[in-house]
């Protein structure tokens, strides 16, 4: 919505028309706000089997599975769900790493990431609910 309504603004500054400031100031708080709730969230994160590969900002860090100490998904509703993993060592990123999930098109978006929180629970020797 927020690039939308810049790039009416620049229609009408183009066509000569008058108000398009306010329009390109709206756009562009809203395109701002918009960037900053999923700025925080990595680019790309790849599934290597004994670790991950983490892509953010044209960098990219691989993440031993051993390394990851707590799982966490939230379902925000509306198609808002996103992965955090918790580090024993922080990388580059930090101590924690936020992504939202792909997903097979045969496999609801919650199961995909519910499969891959029990696979690294699995190689760490926990059982699901991270017990021994």
């Amino acid at each position: 919505m927020g690039l939308a309504l810049v790039i009416i603004g620049v229609g009408k500054v183009i066509s000569g028309g008058i108000g398009a400031f306010p329009v390109m100031l709206v756009g562009g708080i809203v395109a701002f706000i918009v960037f900053k709730q999923y700025a925080h969230y990595m680019d790309a994160v790849f599934d290597n089997g004994y670790d991950i590969l983490i892509k953010n900002n044209l960098k990219e860090e691989t993440i031993p599975l051993a390394n990851i100490i707590n799982v966490r998904y939230t379902d925000m509703g509306r198609g808002m769900n996103y992965i955090t993993l918790s580090l024993q060592v922080p990388c580059s990123f930090g101590q924690e790493l936020s992504f939202i999930p792909s997903y097979k098109l045969s496999q609801p978006e919650s199961e995909a990431a519910h499969e891959f929180i029990k696979r690294i629970y699995q190689y760490k020797g926990h059982k699901k609910d991270g017990s021994n």
